[in-house]
């Protein structure tokens, strides 16, 4: 029986996470409390799961709030229609650039954040050369996931494996960076065969892409320089933390 309510509980927690019917917090709140409430867990057992798991969650805590304070700044946004200048509009280049972009800002950043971020832009990107925004949402939707999984701290999954199995910083570094590299060279290829012969543009609209003022997507200067300073220090622990043990969470916290 209660396997039953179990099942029931948790099919209906991701129901309201997947619709937005509730906010994800709040849902995953609620699941948890129905637990408690019916007797699958009791209150040791639920403490002990989050007092387990405080490391990882401290981590994205830290993490959360320096990326919140980047993302205000509208450096992501900046750089996109920076990378559609350097490559002059080409729209495949631009794509590839956009994925390479992605990729690295997911495995030092949240990915979702970072998706959410760079897709607006992206599809401005498409409309301004009129190329299919599909293309280039699936394409950094996939950058990102690979991204992610290139660092200890680009994915939530790696945060608790790292956790669970007592793997540092470099060692994700070393291991799954290579992996992702070579799984985004793969992505950008198989677009390429699949959509990028065909992207072709006029000149006209080449040159709107190229009339875009980048210096209006950054709003807050002195914001971004701190937030670029502060999380560059945290990478630089993150990396030190091998030799100096001072933990992830403090480094994040920090």
């Amino acid at each position: 029986m209660q396997l039953a309510i179990g099942l029931i509980i948790f099919i209906t927690t991701f129901y309201l996470i997947i619709t937005e019917k509730v906010p994800g917090p709040i849902a995953t709140l609620l699941g948890g409390l129905s637990m408690a409430l019916v007797g699958i867990i009791n209150e040791h057992e639920a403490l002990h799961a989050i007092g387990s798991r405080l490391e990882i969650i401290l981590l994205l805590v830290g993490m959360m709030i320096i990326v919140h304070f980047i993302s205000e700044t509208g450096v992501f946004q900046y750089l996109a229609v920076k990378v559609a200048q350097l490559v002059k509009g080409e729209p495949f280049p631009l794509l590839v650039l956009l994925a390479v972009i992605t990729a690295v800002c997911s495995a030092f950043l949240d990915n979702v954040t970072t998706i959410l971020l760079m897709a607006p832009v992206s599809i401005l990107l498409a409309n301004q050369l009129k190329v299919d925004p599909f293309v280039y949402i699936m394409t950094l939707i996939m950058s990102a996931n690979i991204g992610g999984l290139a660092t200890l701290i680009g994915d939530p999954t790696q945060l608790i494996i790292g956790a669970e199995g007592k793997i540092g910083f470099n060692d994700f570094l070393i291991n799954t960076a290579p992996i992702a590299i070579i799984s985004l060279i793969i992505l950008i290829i198989t677009v390429y065969f699949m959509y990028g012969r065909k992207m072709v543009v006029s000149r006209d609209l080449k040159a709107r892409v190229m009339e875009l003022d980048a210096s209006r997507s950054l709003k807050n200067i002195r914001l971004l320089q701190e937030s670029a300073t502060i999380f560059a220090l945290v990478i630089f622990g993150f990396l030190m933390n091998n030799f100096i043990d001072k933990g992830l969470a403090i480094m994040a916290l920090s």
